[in-house]
């Protein structure tokens, strides 16, 4: 799954659903989860955004200190210098 938003981030939740139920019929027979995977690509997509904005300013990052869209606001950024 996070294979197919990297190389195509711009993909919906939907089409991504529409190709689990096509590849793993067994597993995903209909699309009943489509709003748990749109939910788990709109995280994918804030912390990529989030890495990419703290590239961008040239902040030197551990993984720990980029903040979790599950916990906001609770990170605390550390800035080498």
């Amino acid at each position: 799954m996070e294979g197919w938003l990297q190389t195509e981030p711009d993909v919906t939740a939907k089409a991504l659903m529409q190709r689990l139920c096509k590849q793993f019929p067994d597993v995903y027979p209909t699309a009943a989860q489509l709003r748990t995977l749109q939910r788990r690509v709109q995280l994918w997509r804030n912390e990529h955004v989030k890495r990419l904005i703290f590239q961008a300013s040239d902040v030197h990052l551990t993984s720990s200190d980029i903040p979790s869209a599950d916990h906001p606001g609770e990170a605390t950024t550390n800035i080498d210098g």
